[in-house]
Order: C-alpha cells, then structure tokens, then sequence
C-alpha cells in the first residue's frame, strides 16, 4: 500500500535480495531497486531478509530507518522471509514469506536485458541492484514524479537534527 511500490504500467512486483552491508548501503539498495522497479513499470514488493540483521553492526535498526523514511509499518510491509535462509533471529519467523518467484535474475543487469519477459501477475527476484555498475545515466531511474513520491513522507518531517532521533544522510558517489 505504500504509494513509492504501486506498480505503473505492468502489474507485476520486483523483490530484492537483502543486503548484509551497513545501513547507508542496504538503503542505497532499496533506492536502486524501487527505482528499477518504477523504470520499468513494476511493483516494488520488497527485500527478501537474508543475512542482514535488523541492527547493523553500526547499532542502527534497519527496519526502523525503513519506517523513517518510508513511513510507518514500513519494514513489517517491506521484508519477506527467504526460504533459502534460515536465521536463528526470533523476528524472522514474524516475517511473511514471499509469492514464488516467476523469474530470478542475479543483478539490475539482468533483469534490464531480459525485462521483456517479464508478464502481468509475475513476481520477479533480482538479487542484486547496482545501477551505478550499468553504464547508463541515473537520471532516467530518478524522474522528477518518482522524486517526489519516494520523498513524501519525509517532506512532512521537520528538518531538525537532534541527538537520539533518526538522521539520514546519502552519499552520492561520481
């Protein structure tokens, strides 16, 4: 139900692989593969838990900053359980599982050249997203309306920083 996931022109949903990299990194992530998703049409419907963990090592809760940014129930809407990995963490098992997978693909890559055979009703799986490695501009993943959506529950956020709360920050590479 989160306006950033809707799909547009295929009714079909992009999941992808979590991360077990730190937070800046899992977000930067989740950012590409909403953005491969809204690209090309799709539905973005979430991470597939896999070796991350809810706090990174950095002691930020993930699933927090997914509520933060996206709004809340975020996480709880957001992460599925992966039937390929079985952690020990009791919120796990709190975690839906995932629809089957109708194609898997191994990274943003992939999925672009084969994206044609993508079909409405798919639920699709590309385990890793990194747009900077695919040689195009990341201007037509980011047009000005998907900005926006992906930014409305933060606009409505006072920009205050203050020790103890959420703070957010991307670093954008060259």
């Amino acid at each position: 139900s989160l306006a950033v996931c809707k799909p547009r022109r295929i009714a079909a949903w992009l999941y992808v692989g979590e991360t077990s990299d730190g937070v800046g990194h899992r977000m930067s992530h989740v950012l590409g593969a909403l953005a491969l998703a809204h690209k090309h049409g799709l539905g973005f419907g979430g991470l597939i838990r896999g070796y991350g963990k809810p706090v990174s090592e950095q002691g930020v809760d993930f699933h927090r900053l997914l509520d933060g940014v996206f709004g809340p129930g975020a996480a709880k809407e957001l992460m599925f359980r992966s039937d390929e990995y079985k952690p020990r963490e009791l919120d796990y098992f709190n975690t839906k599982v995932h629809q089957p997978f109708a194609i898997q693909f191994a990274d943003d890559v992939a999925f672009e050249s084969r994206v044609h055979e993508v079909q409405p009703g798919y639920h699709v799986s590309v385990r890793g997203v990194g747009l900077h490695r695919s040689g195009s501009s990341l201007v037509g993943y980011f047009p000005d309306d998907f900005q926006a959506t992906l930014g409305e529950h933060l606009g409505e956020r006072p920009l205050a920083f203050a020790p103890g709360k959420l703070a957010v920050a991307i670093h954008v590479r060259r």
